[in-house]
């Protein structure tokens, strides 16, 4: 690559070095490790060498690097530039570029990191109530976030950025607070959020913030949970899923095969595939030890045929080279990182539509709810299946009974005439 020369270098006293140049490789390595294309390897650090003239035209050093030295470059040495090829002035370029290369250096520890922000006095309750989720009640990460989320809404429409008076928080403001909210939200909706703040009161009442009577103000909207059967996959519908819903021939097909068999086979909520470890499966005892749950209780499943074989082909055939001990990982830049739950979620959202199940589809919980069903209707004891799906409460798996229509009929009374 033809190296950049900046005009206010060849000004500047002296001849200050390009102390980036010294990381360029390293930076280059880096993007191409998480599968970007040659050209945008090369355009990304041509942007960073064109910003480490600037600095050193500048005399700043590397450690001072961050959002503010980088918006001061694309403010008065962007608009002007004269720089020789290959240094760019297209932000489409340059943003994308500056975003990569300040990861890559703070992941280092070569920048400035920037110092925690004041946080008002509604965002430290948040954090000292996400705190007492995590370690004291310990929920899963997809509990604390939502509730998290409710109640710093409800805190800075009731507070704003002001101090935290709960004892003039009456009965009455939570009333109407949760009348105002749940008019616009689908009664499921609804629940989540008086749950969520009648935690929150539980956790203000053991701070010794507020009196007991604040936290019965809070009711449950009442919701139809009986009305309607939980959907799940037909026999047919099953096997369709897996024969046309995927594309084996290539890799990024044989991993969302493997996650649907993992969910149809053994129950697995869509945070449980991909938080599997490559330490998780034990091949010898042949045995599936399941440890992100969203209890925080650890299982160990039986690990099927089927199961065994999808995932085999996948990290034999399909893997990308990864340091990750995930077994799941990204095909997609950056190539080699881990997946996310939406991610497994989004993966059989398209599975649906390509075995012709409908856009009705969503989700992963319809692949659980068809394997617990699938169980019962064999006969398998209620236990059994909570204890496979990881239920606390044996109550939660009794929704399962409602779909097994076959021995709901057997056990139906006759209508009087």
């Amino acid at each position: 690559m033809k190296r950049i020369v900046c005009p206010e270098k060849v000004r500047s006293r002296g001849d200050s070095p390009n102390e980036l140049r010294i990381v360029l490789p390293g930076f280059a390595g880096h993007l191409a490790g998480r599968g970007y294309a040659p050209r945008s390897v090369q355009h990304y650090v041509a942007v960073a060498e064109h910003f480490g003239c600037w600095l050193a035209s500048k005399r700043y050093s590397v450690e001072k690097v961050g959002e503010e030295l980088i918006g001061r470059f694309c403010r008065e040495h962007l608009p002007r530039c004269q720089c020789a090829p290959p240094a760019t002035t297209c932000l489409a370029v340059v943003r994308p570029g500056f975003h990569h290369l300040l990861g890559f250096l703070r992941q280092r520890q070569l920048c400035f990191l920037p110092p925690d922000i004041q946080l008002s006095e509604a965002e430290q309750q948040v954090v000292a109530y996400d705190r007492y989720l995590k370690r004291v009640c310990g929920l899963s990460e997809a509990t604390w976030r939502y509730r998290r989320q409710y109640v710093r809404e409800f805190l800075e429409q009731q507070f704003g950025r002001g101090s935290l008076q709960y004892h003039r928080l009456k009965a009455k403001d939570l009333v109407e607070y949760v009348h105002r909210r749940v008019t616009s939200l689908r009664p499921s909706t609804a629940r989540l959020l008086a749950g969520s703040l009648r935690s929150f009161l539980r956790f203000l009442q053991v701070e010794d913030e507020i009196t007991p009577s604040l936290n019965r103000a809070i009711l449950a909207p009442a919701t139809r949970g009986l009305g309607t059967l939980p959907k799940t996959l037909t026999e047919e519908q099953r096997k369709d899923l897996l024969r046309r819903g995927f594309n084996r021939q290539s890799a990024a097909g044989r991993r969302d095969y493997a996650m649907a068999v993992c969910q149809l086979e053994l129950g697995l909520r869509a945070c449980e595939v991909a938080g599997l470890s490559l330490d998780d499966v034990n091949w010898a005892g042949a045995v599936l030890h399941i440890r992100q749950t969203k209890s925080r209780r650890e299982r160990c499943l039986p690990l099927t045929e089927r199961v065994g074989r999808a995932l085999s082909e996948y990290l034999q055939q399909g893997r990308p080279r990864s340091t990750a001990r995930e077994v799941f990982l990204r095909h997609a830049i950056p190539v080699g990182r881990p997946l996310k739950a939406e991610t497994v979620r989004g993966a059989m959202r398209q599975a649906y539509l390509r075995a012709g199940l409908g856009s009705s589809w969503a989700g992963t919980h319809v692949l659980r709810r068809t394997f617990a069903t699938r169980l019962h209707q064999r006969s398998v004891g209620l236990k059994s299946i909570a204890d496979l799906l990881g239920h606390q409460c044996p109550n939660t798996t009794t929704a399962y009974t409602r779909i097994n229509l076959k021995a709901l009929r057997q056990v139906a009374l006759r209508w009087p005439t």
